[in-house]
């Protein structure tokens, strides 16, 4: 498959609220737009329930991807459910359409006005995003873009904060290693930055750095420029940047993880570390929170 950008870019879209799309989903706004991607909230006027629907160019190849992957997870917990995927034309243009449940807020919107979040939560979230991502391995793919932007929380109807993964227009088979494909950003390993193809490792080394994001470990800077130079430096001596007691469990976690690239898989010793990770908090205990007009707030 040819992952060049240029020929998946979506143009001028920004669809005005009110739109229509294949005669039942209404727009109601603008959840992003994305140099590949747009996203809207809209409503299905068939039964007004609220969903998200991601309009993609329609030579972009990764619209089957996702749509696909989506539909084999259609009834599992930890991803969106699939209502449907198709082709359609707007002011005479054809784009292809990924409509899905409205899952809660992405994980960057929630910090905007959640600020920091206590190291047990930040256990607990570290703890169920691997085993949503183990699961996803197990099942023979990687993921491939696990940020801020990609992942959501949302409460459920028994009161408790459920993760979700999104966005999966990078999912491919692990097997074997795909090739990385431009890939940069402070969030990625070192390998994927270097070139090198990509594993199960590298989603993993992904999470390991939002959690050290949330504990205000950033050794990473903002700069595409430092960013290889600085994830070296980091590789080579990373319990350095964990201090405190109390995040030490994330810099082992990143060393045990970088030492399976050598050994090979071994889930047990990176369950052992969350479950060891901090005193009295197991990391399957629910995620704290507050509620305040109408908005939840992780402590």
């Amino acid at each position: 498959m040819d992952h060049s950008l240029s020929y998946r870019k979506v143009n001028a879209l920004s669809l005005p609220p009110g739109t229509l799309i294949n005669e039942h989903y209404e727009v109601k706004k603008l959840m992003c737009r994305a140099r590949l991607t747009e996203v809207y909230e809209v409503c299905d006027k068939r039964g007004d329930a609220k969903c998200v629907l991601k309009v993609l160019d329609i030579n972009n190849g990764s619209f089957l991807v996702e749509s696909s992957w989506l539909l084999k997870r259609r009834r599992d917990r930890g991803f969106p459910y699939l209502v449907e995927a198709f082709k359609s034309e707007i002011d005479g243009e054809k784009y292809n359409f990924i409509v899905t449940s409205h899952e809660g807020e992405n994980w960057l919107e929630l910090q905007k006005r959640n600020g920091n979040i206590s190291i047990a939560n930040t256990l607990r979230i570290g703890y169920r995003l691997f085993c949503l991502l183990d699961d996803m391995h197990q099942k023979g793919f990687v993921h491939r873009d696990i940020q801020f932007n990609n992942i959501l929380f949302d409460l459920n109807y028994g009161g408790d904060i459920d993760i979700k993964l999104i966005d999966f227009e990078h999912t491919v088979l692990h097997t074997p290693a795909p090739e990385s494909i431009r890939m940069t950003g402070w969030y990625r390993s070192l390998e994927v930055i270097e070139g090198k193809p990509f594993t199960v490792f590298d989603d993993y080394t992904s999470l390991v750095c939002l959690l050290m994001h949330c504990q205000n470990i950033r050794p990473f800077g903002n700069s595409w420029d430092t960013f290889l130079q600085l994830k070296r430096q980091f590789n080579n001596a990373p319990m350095a940047y964990f201090p405190e007691p109390k995040t030490e469990w994330i810099g082992r976690l990143y060393e045990e993880i970088k030492s399976q690239r050598t050994t090979g898989y071994n889930k047990s010793a990176i369950m052992e570390i969350f479950k060891n990770a901090l005193e009295g908090v197991s990391p399957q205990s629910p995620i704290s929170y507050t509620f305040t007009n109408g908005l939840f707030y992780i402590d």
